[in-house]
């Protein structure tokens, strides 16, 4: 703007720095930061800003009356300071073009450049600023989506990134294979020592693809993960077992050790196949993973692929199952008991061995069925007898019962538990309908062992 403008009327609050413009076209105007308007009170303004047609805002506050409909008038910066900014953009504008003549002039790009969490990638579109091809440089290729890398071709050309987890299943991750794991094409099967291995902090989720149909016939299928309980010293182990029936998975059920699994859901993923999901869990985990129908003589890995992604959805939804593994040794931090100082120790016999007893003291489950587990750590080739009591009246002296599975002495609706005993675990458990009465109450477990 090289003349004065006062076209329209305008309208001013006092202590404001917006200026609402009526019948006026500053932006056609070129009304710029740096000009000067008059306003009401008879006071110049610096304009900070043009935001449209009819919007100005100022450097400083309206110290005038507040008031519309006033007269005003624009007076435009000095032609010399026009001319230096014009000289300084000039200037820009040549080394600007100067950068693309020495890059994309020839056929080379920067890096794409990262702003706040979103990509802005080497190759963008006009009217798409953060959809493109990234150039990182390390001979690595990104294709990047929305701001996020949606694949990475790493140096050897293998492929990661979220469009991996989605691949069709024709894709390079497998070859389609019958239920007895015979490739169509003939290419050598898997064999079942084979572990898919995963990457470690799975933050989404766990998604375990596999070749295995979600078809109608019977079919016993096994999944085991294997992997390291971070901080804790128990390994961490699943195992879980299904058969697929009539269109549906039936006969689900699941042990882990270790750190406590989350439920795994077992889904029918869009190209027809079985998945397993299950939540985070923990920092820094990872898995090594293997899939195979039980009753082969020859079985392969089925799984085909382990990555980080959030819960798939069942095709249809109503083919999913959800499976809650029963925790079968806890971590220190989450185990429920104390193990106490050995009592004295004990000889039967001159030549018998000594033996002492440790006692182990829990809580049984708040709900049924349910069960209380703990790893005892003890020698069990020296372990010589085991006994567990639960209190089932702790309002008059705190009675407490035995195990009595086939409740020949007492009413079995009350107090009905089991204990199960293998090389290095204890579990006392509840059955639905069975210890109502013995649910949440205080649990005795003595082991009595050999110490010489």
């Amino acid at each position: 703007m090289t003349t004065w403008y006062r076209s329209g009327t305008i309208g001013v609050t006092n202590g404001q720095v917006a200026v609402v413009g009526a019948g006026t076209d500053w932006a056609a105007a070129k009304v710029q930061q740096g000009d000067s308007i008059y306003l009401p009170d008879g006071r110049p303004y610096e304009v900070q800003s043009v935001n449209s047609a009819t919007s100005i805002t100022l450097t400083t506050p309206y110290l005038g009356a507040t008031g519309a409909g006033a007269a005003y008038f624009v007076v435009p910066v000095a032609v010399a300071a026009r001319l230096i900014d014009l000289s300084t953009q000039a200037a820009t504008l040549v080394q600007q073009f100067s950068d693309v003549a020495q890059a994309a002039g020839v056929g080379k790009f920067f890096p794409g450049l990262l702003v706040g969490n979103l990509l802005r990638p080497s190759l963008r579109g006009v009217a798409d600023d953060d959809t493109g091809v990234n150039l990182p440089g390390g001979n690595v290729v990104e294709l990047v989506q929305g701001g996020v890398k949606a694949l990475t071709l790493a140096p050897d050309s293998t492929p990661s990134g979220p469009v991996v987890d989605k691949w069709p299943k024709a894709a390079k991750w497998s070859t389609p294979r019958s239920i007895n794991g015979t490739a169509v094409d003939g290419s050598q099967d898997v064999k079942i020592s084979e572990w898919r291995h995963s990457d470690r902090d799975f933050n989404a989720g766990v998604l375990v693809r596999t070749d295995l149909p979600y078809i109608d016939e019977g079919v016993p299928w096994v999944l085991e993960v294997r992997g390291n309980s971070y901080g804790q010293l128990i390994p961490l182990r699943l195992d879980v077992q299904g058969y697929m029936y009539n269109g549906s998975c039936i006969n689900t059920g699941a042990v882990s050790t270790g750190a406590p699994f989350p439920d795994v859901y077992v889904v029918r993923l869009d190209d027809g196949t079985i998945g397993f999901w299950w939540g985070r869990v923990e920092y820094w985990q990872g898995f090594s993973v293997r899939v195979y129908v039980a009753n082969l003589g020859y079985p392969v890995n089925r799984a085909i692929h382990v990555s980080d992604i959030a819960k798939p959805v069942s095709v249809p939804a109503a083919k999913e199952v959800r499976v809650t593994p029963v925790q079968a040794a806890f971590r220190g931090s989450d185990a429920k008991f104390a193990v106490l100082e050995s009592t004295v120790g004990i000889r039967q016999g001159p030549l018998a061995p000594l033996t002492a007893k440790k006692l182990i003291q829990g809580t049984m489950p708040t709900e049924a069925p349910g069960q209380l587990v703990v790893a005892h750590g003890l020698d069990p080739s020296k372990i010589v007898s085991l006994q567990a009591e639960v209190r089932y009246d702790a309002f008059n002296g705190g009675s407490y019962v035995g195990p009595n599975s086939d409740g020949p002495t007492l009413p079995a609706t009350h107090f009905r538990f089991r204990v199960y005993r293998t090389p290095g675990v204890v579990a006392v458990a509840v059955d639905p309908g069975e210890g109502v009465l013995l649910l949440g109450q205080l649990v005795n477990i003595w082991l009595e062992y050999i110490v010489n």
